[in-house]
Formats: structure tokens, C-alpha cells, sequence
């Protein structure tokens, strides 16, 4: 591995509320000579053309199906499309929506017939709780989230699952919980100088900071945010050295 920095752009920290001025969630990921996207909510596809970075995308990774995580991933294509894209593109998402959204890629003209002949490959590909991605300069592993069990030892017996990702390279850690119901889930991918990007919608931020403490991270990046309560947010993180709030458009070197 060499010692190239990586950088996170969060292009979307909203929270499954419509709100003006914040995307769905969709975090921009450039990690060696690689440029990933981790979920993509609505907005998404506006940030990467503003960020001229859509003929650079090279992975997807959808942390789960909800709506607020997912609804962007189509106008991606097609402005990955529009801008000549022409190499193929990895999706990877929980295997129940695979076959899902390929024939919805179909039913927007995105597909392999009619106007978009021209399309790029799209390789769509199921997440599995373990290394998706590894490479001589990072690794990029999926792990089980508790968001749909509520932080039950059991599932729910759905076919409902949600993950978060790991990536690491020889200079840095990047821990993105998606959305969780407990810290329980990913409190031991936490190490010594990483960096958490963590959804508050569902956890409550002042034990993730005294977590984060605890396990000497380098920095806590709160997304995902109830909008009823980023003013307590924003005074939570004033009072920390570690924690900050996310807005779209956010850069963090990490």
C-alpha cells in the first residue's frame, strides 16, 4: 500500500425527511486512485456532476434499501450516460434488490435496448458481511447492521437486511455505519485514529462521542441528522475536540 491521502465528500447527510439544501444519503469516497460512492439518495447525481467526478465513479455500495439511501442511483446512470461513461460500473446492494432494480434500470431506458444501446455496463452484486474489495492499496468489507432488528440478537425473520462498510488503506480507517438501531453493531470496527461517519436518526450521538473517546478515534463525523434536533447536535459537537456535523459538500481528509 502506498501513502496517498484519502478524502470523504459527504454529498448528502439528510435523513429520510425532504428537506432543502440536504440530500439523501450518498458519501463521496476518494481512497487511492479510486472514487466510490457509498449509498446514493436523492441529490446525488447534481453533487457528482458539480464535482466533476462522474466519469470517475468506479463502485457503488448501497448500505440498504430505504428510499432516502437508493432513490438517486438512476439519474446517476443516466448522467453517467449523458457524460460519456463507458466503462463498466459495480453496484454492490443486499441481494433481495437486485433483480429489483435491474428491471427498473430496464423501465427508465437505461438498459441494454432501445434509446440507451449505448449504455455501460451495470454489474449489480450482492453484499455479503465480509471483504467485497481488496486491492494492494485498501480493502473494503461489508458488516451486518442491526438496523432492521432493532439491535436483537435475531433477525425478523424478513428478507429485510442493512450493512456498513470498512475501508481501510496503510494510512487511515473509514468506519460508515449506514443506519444502525445500536452502537452495538459496529463499536468493534472502531480503532485507534479512525474515522466514524455516523448517522444520529437512530442512535443517540453523546454515547457515540464518549465511544469514539474511549477508543481514541481520530475524528466523528454526524450525518444522517433529525432535523429536529441538529441545534443540540451542533452544540453537542462544540463541546468535543473530536465531533463535527456534516453538510453536503462537506471534504474531510481522513
Amino acid at each position: 500500500m502506498t501513502g496517498r491521502s484519502n478524502k470523504l465528500v459527504t454529498i448528502g447527510t439528510g435523513a429520510g425527511y425532504a428537506v432543502l439544501g440536504k440530500g439523501g444519503s450518498a458519501h463521496l469516497v476518494h481512497i487511492a486512485e479510486d472514487t466510490i460512492l457509498l449509498d446514493c439518495g436523492e441529490g446525488a447525481a447534481g453533487w457528482l456532476t458539480y464535482l466533476d467526478v462522474l466519469h470517475r465513479i468506479k463502485y457503488i455500495f448501497l448500505s440498504h434499501l430505504h428510499a432516502d439511501h437508493t432513490t438517486g442511483l438512476f439519474m446517476v446512470l443516466q448522467n453517467m450516460l449523458l457524460s460519456g461513461h463507458d466503462v463498466p460500473l459495480e453496484v454492490y446492494m443486499p441481494e433481495s434488490g437486485i433483480d429489483a432494480f435491474s428491471r427498473m434500470q430496464e423501465t427508465v431506458y437505461l438498459g441494454q435496448s432501445g434509446i440507451s444501446q449505448d449504455m455501460f455496463d451495470v454489474n449489480y452484486r450482492p453484499i455479503t458481511d465480509s471483504i467485497l474489495i481488496q486491492t494492494d492499496e485498501y480493502s473494503i468489507r461489508a458488516w451486518l447492521s442491526d438496523h432492521f432488528n432493532g439491535g436483537k440478537k435475531k433477525d425478523t425473520g424478513t428478507n429485510r437486511v442493512a450493512y456498513g462498510f470498512t475501508l481501510d488503506t496503510n494510512n487511515g480507517r473509514l468506519v460508515y455505519t449506514g443506519d444502525v438501531s445500536t452502537v452495538d453493531c459496529f463499536k468493534n470496527e472502531i480503532v485507534p485514529g479512525s474515522t466514524l461517519l455516523c448517522e444520529t436518526m437512530h442512535v443517540e450521538p453523546a454515547s457515540i462521542i464518549r465511544i469514539a473517546l474511549d477508543k481514541k478515534v481520530k475524528q466523528v463525523i454526524f450525518t444522517h441528522v433529525d432535523p429536529t434536533r441538529i441545534d443540540q447536535l451542533e452544540d453537542l459537537c462544540s463541546h468535543s475536540d473530536i465531533a463535527i456535523v456534516a453538510r453536503d459538500g462537506l471534504e474531510v481528509a481522513w
